[in-house]
């Protein structure tokens, strides 16, 4: 007889060999974000320089992989919206404020139907965004910003202590 049940999504991804220390950080974070949020389908970390490229970034799927790829192709998103101006940003299925219609149009057809989005600070520097989808609409209310943005800010140091010699 099969389970009606749904498995458990996997909390921590898998040890890869030869993965560098901060790339499993950030697997491992972007694990637990999606956590974090009922009815995230997603999440994807992206680390920048200090003139907002990439750097290196790890999704927990594929559609959050090619939201990356899309928000490197399209500078008027929310990540670079949130990284710029540091604050959450959140977006729906509708959103065509701030210039994002473009890039929500193309996320719509990835799926992706609500967004949240907050930068990744250090105490010293800005080091990136995180993000997490949601493939139904209004996924994310105005409560859930503090909580990724708190998110943001643990994993901000985890990271930074990371990247930190010694």
């Amino acid at each position: 007889m099969k389970s009606t049940l749904m498995r458990p999504r996997l909390l921590f991804p898998a040890v890869t060999d030869n993965e560098p220390p901060l790339t499993f950080t950030l697997r491992v974070l972007a694990h637990r974000c999606v956590s974090l949020f009922p009815g995230t389908a997603g999440c994807g970390i992206t680390l920048l320089t200090t003139d907002g490229r990439r750097i290196t970034s790890v999704a927990t799927d594929r559609v959050a992989e090619r939201l990356i790829a899309l928000h490197d192709a399209n500078p008027q998103n929310p990540c670079a919206n949130a990284w710029r101006h540091n604050t959450v940003r959140r977006a729906q299925h509708s959103a065509t404020r701030l210039g994002w219609a473009p890039w929500m149009a193309a996320a719509r057809g990835l799926g992706l139907r609500s967004v949240l989005a907050a930068p990744l600070c250090a105490p010293q520097r800005r080091l990136g965004t995180v993000f997490v989808y949601s493939t139904h609409p209004d996924s994310y209310r105005h409560g859930h910003g503090p909580l990724l943005a708190e998110f943001a800010a643990a994993a901000a140091l985890d990271i930074d202590r990371c990247q930190t010699p010694g």
